[in-house]
């Protein structure tokens, strides 16, 4: 087919225009010389005349845009630039040959590539830019790194196959990716990213007609997202059956509460600081990991069967060891210490080690270090702060100055003086006292004779009286007898 040039639009129409065409491949089956503009949709895919004038599609013809002309059903650059409608679309939901982008294409509007037929494939090997774009395939879609998609909102979609649109720099200015795979959904942007629902304008081949085609969550057996700046904004939710990532050169947004689900999945972000996590959360013994980067420098283990938030960010634990005191002699009490600085709901458990000191229970009195030896799965630095376990000395009662025996009459007695024993001159006898014979202790250390005196005598008769009294002088007790009567 060919509309050849002239002055004006050579096909206009309010509504939607379908334009089939085919040949040998041996030259272009499309050549447009002059502008084709369409009120709607403005179709473009492999077709012919049957013998009896009706039309049918060549579904299995594939399908070149961009670049120069070629054989076969192609649209170069400068054709492309010659079609005006809403919504221009190669392809159809029936076609299942493969569309390749040769050359950079640009449009105002929206561009989408169908080929949804069993095993149609989607190629892109040069810049795609258009305010819409929708990629729409059964099997997979692909692209060079020179080949870029710039769009407000881009629908990426296989029913059989995978999305693999991350080897490029492309920038979805109005942060909008919607999309699914069978296999692998992966796409990387250069900038912020919104993921969310998006619709594009297909190319219904059973009506040839216009067709909404629309995405719902982001799912695929594994799944991936990154931005390369910026955050990252979960508006849809994404579902994986093999592990889901998403990578934000910034933060992680979720506003909505949306949710990650079926396999584990990771959150990948620069710093945790602004983020919103809506209801989400990880799990396992580590929900948290810090200090690593998506592929770069990661000093923790991603536990594969988990569920984690993994920030390249790393904060500060600090470990205080707390102050301990005890006697000489006595075992040490119980180490303890506290934990400081943890975020995102991270307890304790994020930090783990032991305490120890050189005091044992032989040690002198004195001041021993408390020290610890610390470490953090989670990632986190740890700042260890030591304590102090002072051992106090045993305290000793009072000891006298000198010990003192009780006084003994007879120590001092024979120690002091010569013996108080009164020799008489004579047998007393029952007579001793009529014949006046009395002993008298003479300067209270020796026995002398004296005249009977009952005035000297004491009241009770034939008894030994003795006292105590202290001599300063000698800090002893001197005995003084005071009387004695036979």
């Amino acid at each position: 087919m060919r509309i050849l040039a002239g002055q004006g639009d050579a096909i206009r129409s309010t509504g939607d225009v379908i334009l089939r065409a085919s040949n040998n491949g041996s030259t272009d089956a499309l050549v447009i010389d002059r502008t084709v503009s369409a009120g709607r949709m403005l179709n473009l895919r492999p077709g012919e005349i049957r013998a009896d004038g009706t039309a049918s599609d060549l579904v299995n013809t594939p399908i070149t845009l961009g670049g120069g002309s070629v054989g076969g059903f192609s649209i170069s650059s400068d054709e492309f630039a010659r079609l005006s409608a809403p919504d221009v679309v190669l392809g159809s939901n029936r076609h299942a040959g493969t569309i390749t982008v040769a050359g950079a294409v640009s449009s105002n509007n929206g561009l989408s590539l169908q080929s949804e037929g069993a095993g149609g494939l989607i190629v892109l090997n040069a810049p795609v830019t258009a305010e819409r774009v929708g990629l729409v395939a059964s099997g997979d879609i692909t692209q060079v790194a020179a080949a870029p998609v710039r769009a407000r909102t881009l629908l990426a979609r296989s029913a059989n196959g995978n999305v693999l649109l991350d080897r490029a720099g492309n920038n979805v200015s109005d942060n909008t990716l919607g999309g699914s795979a069978r296999g692998s959904f992966r796409y990387q942007d250069v900038d912020a990213l919104r993921l969310g629902v998006v619709s594009v304008t297909g190319a219904d081949a059973d009506v040839n007609a216009a067709q909404t085609v629309t995405s719902g969550r982001i799912e695929g057996d594994t799944v991936f997202v990154r931005t390369l700046s910026q955050d990252l904004t979960l508006a849809t939710d994404v579902s994986s059956r093999a592990g889901a990532d998403l990578v934000a050169a910034a933060r992680f947004q979720n506003p909505g509460s949306h949710s990650l689900g079926g396999a584990p999945w990771r959150v990948w972000a620069a710093t945790w600081e602004g983020e919103t996590r809506g209801a989400m959360a990880g799990s396992g013994s580590t929900p948290n990991l810090y200090g690593c980067a998506y592929g770069g420098t990661c000093n923790v283990t991603v536990t594969p069967g988990d569920n984690h938030f993994i920030y390249a960010q790393q904060p500060t634990a600090t470990v205080a060891i707390s102050d301990s005191r005890r006697r000489q002699g006595e075992n040490n009490p119980p180490l303890g210490y506290t934990v400081s600085g943890l975020v995102n709901g991270d307890t304790n458990a994020a930090v783990s080690g032991s305490v120890s000191t050189s005091a044992t229970a032989s040690s002198p009195a004195g001041n021993y270090a408390i020290n610890g030896t610390f470490a953090s799965a989670s990632g986190y630095r740890v700042n260890v702060v030591p304590g102090t376990l002072t051992v106090t000395s045993i305290p000793f009662a009072p000891q006298p100055e000198f010990v003192r025996d009780e006084p003994n009459t007879y120590t001092f007695d024979h120690n002091l003086g010569n013996p108080p024993i009164c020799f008489a001159t004579g047998p007393l006898g029952a007579h001793g006292r009529s014949r006046g014979r009395t002993c008298w202790p003479a300067n209270g250390r020796a026995c002398a004779h004296a005249p009977a005196s009952r005035a000297a005598w004491t009241p009770s008769a034939r008894t030994v009286a003795e006292t105590s009294e202290p001599n300063p002088a000698l800090q002893a007790f001197t005995p003084v007898v005071k009387g004695v009567a036979r």
